[in-house]
């Protein structure tokens, strides 16, 4: 309608000039020129109004792009720590589990040695390269001699001097352990200690304000380093797990 109207104006300028009449040609130039600049002026303004437009659309379009990777990572960071949670839950109950089964485990063995350290040595086949009085005067000798902690608990204890504790000889006192307890004099002495390792272990009532490392001095052993790897190797568990579980 615009541009009608311009060629409209420039038609009737043209028309006036052919005629001769200035004053319309005048009047006529002037509404074509006006109406064109208005014309040119409006073209302007929806150019304008549309490029603002577009770009606040393109603005809102950002915003909501940037929302949605929020949202996305929001998702993501949610998801991560759910699954992490879940890990953590999972291990964590895989070592409360484990734990309870070890202290199951570590009460059934303080509980079996703590017998043991409380009963008596059982006996064995005979030897025979001695007759069968000799044998069990013998056995009951060392019995009696595994008992006395003062003896055994000494740090130089030697099968020589158990031999000359009982009155015998070395060389029957070593037949004897090797074929009755069937086992070398070292492990002999070793378990007769962890018997009464277990036994104060046990007893946190007289015992308990010793340290691990006072109580494997007492007993003959030379560093608590060795008393802890002895004591484990015959009981199956640690000086330390078996104090613990006597105390609760």
């Amino acid at each position: 309608m615009d541009d009608e109207l311009v060629n409209l104006y420039e038609a009737y300028k043209e028309l006036y000039q052919q005629m001769g009449d200035k004053e319309k040609v005048r009047q006529y130039d002037y509404l074509y020129l006006k109406e064109k600049d208005n014309l040119f002026h409006r073209s302007n303004v929806e150019k304008m109004e549309r490029s603002h437009f577009v770009s606040e659309i393109n603005s809102v379009n950002e915003q909501m792009e940037q929302l949605n990777v929020k949202r996305r990572n929001l998702w993501i960071t949610l998801v991560v720590v759910i699954l992490f949670c879940i890990v953590i839950a999972v291990a964590l109950a895989a070592i409360i589990r484990g734990f309870f089964r070890q202290k199951a485990y570590i009460k059934i063995l303080y509980e079996k040695n703590l017998a043991l350290a409380k009963a008596e040595k059982p006996k064995e086949k005979k030897v025979s390269t001695l007759d069968e009085d000799r044998i069990s005067e013998l056995c009951d000798k060392i019995d009696k001699a595994l008992l006395d902690n003062s003896l055994i608990c000494s740090p130089d204890f030697s099968l020589q001097q158990l031999a000359e504790s009982i009155g015998s000889n070395y060389k029957y006192v070593s037949q004897v352990i090797n074929d009755r307890y069937h086992k070398n004099f070292r492990l002999l002495v070793n378990e007769a200690r962890v018997n009464e390792a277990c036994r104060r272990l046990g007893d946190p009532e007289h015992y308990g304000n010793l340290t691990i490392e006072a109580i494997s001095t007492g007993l003959g052993f030379k560093s608590r380093s060795n008393f802890a790897v002895t004591f484990k190797k015959i009981t199956g568990i640690s000086p330390s797990d078996f104090q613990k579980m006597a105390k609760e």
